[in-house]
């Protein structure tokens, strides 16, 4: 599956999390990936070092919220069947902007992620 099609469902699905938790931080995984990826990619994301899985809020993202999303809107074999990306989601101090990062992505810029976020609110 494209990583860029869950990526942008992560995002969709984390943000909306972060504004109404009481956390400045989410981790969003595909539910396809295994506790083993979930390590990987949780190590991946710059956080400090002593913080643990079990202390930052996360959310789960299946391949049918994607399909529910995006059906008719991209063609369907760039929607793929497994749920396998991972994004994680930081609120910054006001005035910092939007900052992004990205890994293993070639069609999706990290431009157009921060127009995705922008225009997201």
């Amino acid at each position: 599956m494209p990583k860029r099609c869950l990526f942008l469902l992560l995002i969709i699905v984390a943000i909306p999390a972060l504004l109404f938790a009481q956390t400045d931080r989410i981790i969003s995984y595909g539910s396809d990936l295994t506790p083993e990826e979930q390590r990987i990619v949780f190590h991946d994301f710059p956080l400090p070092l002593d913080l643990k899985p079990d202390q930052i809020k996360s959310l789960k993202v299946t391949n049918e919220e994607e399909w529910n999303l995006f059906q008719g809107l991209i063609p369907d074999d760039q929607i793929g069947a497994r749920a396998v990306s991972g994004v994680y989601v930081e609120q910054l101090t006001e005035g910092e902007g939007i900052k992004i990062q990205t890994k293993n992505f070639t069609l999706v810029t990290p431009h157009i992620f921060a127009n995705a976020l922008a225009t997201r609110g």
